[in-house]
């Protein structure tokens, strides 16, 4: 899958999709809500395995954040690997619960680097792109709320886009702002 594309897989029926495993690259994994709206549920990498069937929903999205490569599974190998997506979801329902906004996005950040991200130098840094309205999505705001904090963040020196030589920018934090969170959980 290339970035940005995005895949539904049908839920509804055991005949209709078989669980995937992610091969290489990182994916969103969301559902869709009757009025349309998408509702990220967690983030899938390489090993993780997506049974939309497992998941109670008719249809269940994944959305491509790098290049991405999927196999399918056969349902009883899948049961044992479908942990990552709980685990997923019970800490995005944890930050988006917490009852201060700025807090939330810092929770957001630091789990997104925590699992996804790596130590480079004096920076964390999150090798996927993540849009201000998706930050907003899983916090419970708004994306104007969000590119505010964003903005108090990067004046702070807490955060930095980082340019990729063409590619797409690079999200890094500092130390500071990751550990004072994980010091904090």
């Amino acid at each position: 899958m290339a970035v940005g594309q995005s895949l539904l897989l049908d839920g509804g029926t055991a005949a209709a999709t078989s669980p995937v495993r992610i091969l290489s690259g990182v994916l969103r994994v969301f559902l869709l809500v009757s009025t349309g709206q998408e509702i990220t549920i967690g983030f899938l990498q390489p090993g993780d395995v997506c049974d939309a069937l497992a998941l109670r929903r008719d249809w269940v999205g994944l959305e491509a954040l790098t290049q991405v490569q999927i196999e399918r599974v056969e349902r009883a190998e899948a049961l044992a690997d479908l942990t990552d997506l709980s685990t997923w979801t019970l800490e995005l329902l944890m930050i988006r619960h917490h009852p201060d906004t700025e807090k939330r996005l810092r929770a957001l950040l630091t789990l997104l680097v925590e699992r996804l991200g790596r130590r480079n130098g004096l920076w964390y840094e999150l090798p996927i792109r993540i849009t201000h309205e998706r930050l907003a999505e899983l916090i419970g705001n708004t994306r104007v709320t969000v590119t505010k904090m964003f903005s108090r963040l990067r004046q702070s020196g807490l955060v930095e886009d980082h340019p990729t030589g063409g590619g797409p920018l690079l999200l890094r934090l500092s130390p500071e702002l990751v550990e004072a969170v994980l010091q904090h959980s």
